[in-house]
C-alpha cells in the first residue's frame, strides 16, 4: 500500500505543475529521477508568486497550528494534513515554473507531500515526527528560494 502512495506521490508531482486537466493517475506510466535540493550556483532559485504565497501560507499554518492546545492529538494531525493538502493542491495548481528551477522545486516538495500523508498515520508517534520534519522542510524555503 505505501509504493502504491509513493507511486501516487511522484505522479502527482510530475504532472501537477501545468495548466491541463488532471491525468488519469492509474494510466500515467511515470519515470522520474530523484533530484537533490541545491542552491542555483549559489543563489537562491527564483519561484514564482504563486508558488511563494503558498509555502507562505503553509508556514503560517503550521505556525498556529504549533500554538494551540492538544496539538499532539491524531485528531489535530488530520486538520493540519487536510489544511496542508489543500495548500499543496494550490501549489500545483497555480504553478507556472518551469526548467531547473521548477525541478528543484519538485525535490523540495517531494519530502514534504511525503509527510503530510504520514500525519494521518495510525501511530501518533510517527504522525508527530512527520509534523516536525514538515516543519523543519517550510523553514527551509528561504534558503532554497526566493
Amino acid at each position: 500500500m505505501k509504493a502504491i502512495c509513493v507511486l501516487l506521490l511522484i505522479a502527482v508531482l510530475t504532472f501537477s505543475c501545468t495548466h491541463r486537466p488532471e491525468p488519469d493517475l492509474h494510466r500515467e506510466i511515470v519515470h522520474t529521477v530523484k533530484a537533490d535540493l541545491t542552491l542555483n550556483l549559489g543563489d537562491r532559485w527564483q519561484a514564482d508568486l504563486a508558488t511563494n504565497q503558498n509555502i507562505r501560507a503553509m508556514q503560517r499554518l503550521v505556525q498556529v497550528h504549533m500554538l494551540q492546545p492538544d496539538i499532539n492529538t491524531p485528531e489535530a494531525n488530520l486538520v493540519l494534513s487536510k489544511t496542508l493538502q489543500g495548500e499543496l493542491k494550490n501549489i500545483f495548481a497555480t504553478c507556472t515554473m518551469d526548467g531547473p528551477a521548477h525541478s528543484m522545486l519538485h525535490a523540495y516538495l517531494t519530502p514534504l507531500v511525503e509527510d503530510v500523508e504520514q500525519l494521518e498515520a495510525k501511530e501518533l508517534k510517527e504522525a508527530l515526527a512527520a509534523r516536525d520534519r514538515i516543519s523543519a522542510q517550510l523553514e527551509l524555503y528561504n534558503t532554497y528560494f526566493k
